[in-house]
């Protein structure tokens, strides 16, 4: 009888090894510095559309008050590129990313939800495919926002840059 056994199991050896090494061996997602790439640049749309367009942007919702639009979405800029800014920093130097990530997605999808039911109601009926396409924009860094949290385990070990490793690289 020529039994060979482990010393031990797959799980004993998970369980020794520290949160950055299990990391190491679940494996990186490549696409977290693609996702990260789109959240920055939905978000750079979104500033220089609301700095150098602002009339363009409160022009088409009817119904309300155009100043009140327009300080709206000012303060949602200032707000959304301070928790932008806070998203980038706590990836890059690895502070509680897991908990900054979960809640930056929390306060960004209960903020989608109030604009849907507060301002997105009073969208004129002339409105352009701008406003549609700021819409489909927010849906689609909400959920890219939430694919990074989902797999906040997953992301590069340090150091990292800001947007890679890419997927297309060679390892």
């Amino acid at each position: 009888m020529n039994r060979t056994r482990e010393l031990l199991t797959d799980a004993e050896v998970r369980d020794l090894l520290s949160p950055r090494q299990r990391r190491v061996l679940e494996g990186v997602d490549p696409w977290f510095g693609v996702r990260n790439l789109v959240v920055l640049l939905i978000t750079l749309f979104f500033g220089v559309r609301i700095v150098l367009l602002p009339e363009a942007v409160v022009g088409q919702f009817a119904g309300v008050d155009h100043d009140y639009v327009l300080s709206h979405l000012r303060a949602w800029l200032v707000y959304m590129l301070a928790m932008v800014a806070l998203y980038f920093y706590s990836y890059l130097r690895d502070w509680h990313f897991d908990r900054v990530v979960t809640l930056l997605f929390a306060a960004a999808f209960s903020g989608f939800v109030m604009d849907v039911v507060q301002l997105y109601v009073y969208i004129a009926p002339q409105a352009t495919v701008t406003i549609w396409v700021g819409l489909v924009l927010r849906v689609l860094g909400l959920w890219l926002l939430g694919l990074n949290m989902l797999r906040s385990a997953r992301r590069p070990p340090m150091p990292r840059s800001l947007f890679g490793p890419w997927p297309w690289a060679a390892p």
